[in-house]
C-alpha cells in the first residue's frame, strides 16, 4: 500500500493490519469495514503505540493513524473515502492548584490546536 499516493478502503481488504487499541477509530473500525465489505488481515492488536509504530516499521503490516512526526520508515497513504476527526480535551483537579497546571492550562486555552491533514 505504501507505493500509493492513496487508497479507498475495499483496498485494504485482506491486507495486513495491525490494530491500534487505545485509539478512538478502534471502537468503530468493525462498523466501517464491514459497512465498506473489508475484512483487513488482523495480525497483532496493541494498546501501546511504541508497539505498532514498531511492527509497522519493520514491515509486518499497516494501520489506521493519525499522522506522526519524526517517525522513520513510515509511509502515510491518505484513504479517499475515509474521513476521522477527533476530540482531544483537558481535565485537571481544580483542588490542585500547581502553578505549573495553571499555565499549560492559560497556555491551550490560546493556542490554535488545529492540525491540517
Amino acid at each position: 500500500m505504501a507505493q500509493f499516493k492513496s487508497v479507498c478502503l475495499a483496498d485494504l481488504d485482506g491486507q495486513p493490519y495491525i490494530e491500534r487499541l487505545t485509539c478512538e477509530f478502534w471502537r468503530a473500525h468493525p462498523k466501517i469495514f464491514k459497512s465498506a465489505c473489508v475484512k483487513p488481515q488482523i495480525i497483532y492488536s496493541s494498546n501501546n503505540e511504541e508497539w505498532v509504530i514498531s511492527l509497522i516499521q519493520a514491515g509486518m503490516g499497516m494501520s489506521i493513524m493519525p499522522i506522526w512526526t519524526d517517525l522513520r520508515n513510515i509511509t502515510y497513504v491518505p484513504i479517499t473515502d475515509l474521513s476521522l476527526s477527533r476530540t482531544i480535551g483537558l481535565r485537571w483537579r481544580s483542588q490542585h492548584a500547581l502553578e505549573t497546571v495553571d499555565w499549560f492550562r492559560q497556555f491551550a486555552k490560546v493556542h490554535d490546536w488545529k492540525v491540517a491533514g
